[in-house]
């Protein structure tokens, strides 16, 4: 038995700098920002309201992270390194 994949979110770029997530989102989508640690624990949580650029400041260890971009359109999902 399969699962049923979410659509790809088209216009979606996320990465990190220094410590802050940012989500580049060209698509203008409205949704949820959902980071976890390597486990699958959920650290953090907030909505994305449609803006072109987002910043989520992230106080957590070195280590890696994923980070899930949805919306009704579709998920994203990128995995980053804090360093």
């Amino acid at each position: 038995m399969t699962g049923i994949a979410e659509p790809a979110l088209q216009g979606i770029k996320v990465f990190i700098f220094d410590k802050t997530v940012v989500v580049e989102n060209a698509g203008l989508h409205k949704g949820v920002v959902r980071i976890y640690d390597i486990t699958g624990r959920e650290l953090f949580s907030q909505q994305l309201d449609g803006q072109q650029t987002t910043y989520f400041p992230l106080q957590v260890s070195t280590g890696t992270y994923i980070v899930k971009v949805l919306s009704s359109k579709g998920s994203v999902n990128t995995k980053i390194h804090i360093h």
